[in-house]
């Protein structure tokens, strides 16, 4: 049997055309014997046949017909379960292509997830280049040496004037009306080069201290270069109401005088002027110089 023949629109099993006609046939056939049969045997009177004979009759033609169908019915399902093999093969190829696709499709991915991974790494090492070129475009300056600072009082009483530790240990510092305070330190370029023109104090703090102040600050450059400048900050801290200075004060202005300047560097470059500005902490003698832009 073909597959047009068993098979209808939706693909569902059905008896071929055939069946019909050859079980008619089938019928007639019988019919025609008990016909010829009727016609010559000589005991054809109908009077003479008995239930057991039309039900010889009738099984019979039954037996012929049921005995064609269950031919068919074997033919039938014989080929569908030819047809259910043969969807289920086609399947299982359907599964395998799936399975080879979804190989094919993260090998795909993890080729991307690398490719991807090595232009992030590209570009952070362009990036990093860039910053780099971006620093040695511009000056950048830090600390050279080591900064040391010193102090200063003033007695107004007795005219006496006390360097450093001293003004602590003597019991006159009650009478001190004034402290100097000098900050030295000395700093280059390794950045872009340019010519410094001039530097501003524009802020500073003095922390756990609430003392009037003043300052003055003085710089000079290398004569050798422009890349090394050497700045000296005075503080000029005087009593208010022309009254003493606390020794506590004093001790935290020298021994951890904890003070933040806020620099403005202003320079020249390829006949541009710019400026930067620069945070210069003292923390227990510990000194930084930190770009404002970089913190």
């Amino acid at each position: 049997m073909k597959n047009s023949e068993v098979l209808d629109s939706d693909g569902s099993v059905r008896f071929p055309k055939r069946t019909m006609w050859i079980s008619f046939l089938i019928l007639l056939a019988m019919g025609a014997m008990i016909s010829l049969w009727f016609s010559f045997s000589e005991t054809n009177d109908w009077s003479n046949i008995s239930l057991g004979d039309i039900g010889a009759i009738l099984s019979g033609t039954f037996t012929a017909l049921a005995w064609y169908w269950f031919i068919e019915a074997y033919l039938l399902q014989s080929k569908e379960l030819a047809l259910q093999r043969k969807t289920l093969e086609t399947q299982v190829e359907e599964l395998k292509h799936s399975v080879r696709a979804q190989q094919g499709s993260e090998q795909a991915l993890h080729i991307q997830s690398n490719a991807l991974t090595r232009q992030l790494s590209i570009t952070e090492k362009q990036f990093t280049d860039y910053q780099e070129e971006k620093k040695r475009s511009v000056p950048n300056f830090i600390l050279i040496d080591t900064p040391y600072h010193t102090v200063q009082a003033y007695d107004e009483k007795t005219g006496s004037s006390y360097q450093d530790e001293e003004f602590l240990k003597l019991s006159s510092t009650t009478n001190l009306n004034s402290v100097t305070f000098d900050c030295y330190i000395a700093f280059k370029n390794i950045g872009a080069e340019c010519k410094i023109s001039h530097i501003d104090v524009s802020d500073l703090s003095i922390s756990n201290s609430s003392m009037d102040f003043d300052h003055k600050l003085f710089f000079k450059i290398d004569s050798s270069n422009n890349t090394i400048a050497h700045i000296n900050i005075t503080l000029n801290i005087l009593a208010k109401d022309s009254s003493t200075l606390e020794i506590g004060d004093l001790y935290i202005l020298y021994r951890k005088p904890e003070m933040v300047f806020n620099l403005e560097l202003f320079y020249s470059q390829d006949k541009l002027s710019s400026s930067d500005s620069y945070r210069l902490s003292i923390n227990e003698q510990e000194y930084n110089l930190t770009k404002k832009n970089e913190d």
